[in-house]
């Protein structure tokens, strides 16, 4: 396991500085064009790829790290409990 940086949009600003590491157990990415119709971008990686994304209208989200571990840190914490507060989905 290792950690990059990512870069946070707006939409998810209230959860997370504009910047920050986060956990990587993948070297998998999504395109910054490669989200379905309905899917916004929550945050980047260093080479502008998808980390997190939501649906614009829907309780769903997808995040690239694992915000769920035990050491995350609060920045995760409050994510989860948004999400859960939001009765959505994740993958």
């Amino acid at each position: 396991a290792c950690s990059h940086d990512i870069v946070v949009e707006p939409a998810w600003r209230d959860l997370y500085p504009g910047r920050t590491t986060v956990n990587s157990f993948h070297a998998l990415g999504i395109a910054a064009d490669g989200l379905a119709e309905g899917l916004a971008a929550a945050a980047f990686d260093s080479e502008g790829h998808v980390e997190a994304f939501h649906h614009r209208t829907k309780p769903l989200a997808g995040i690239m790290w694992h915000p769920e571990r035990p050491a995350a840190p609060a920045e995760d914490r409050r994510l989860i409990e948004s999400l859960i507060a939001e009765g959505a989905f994740w993958t």
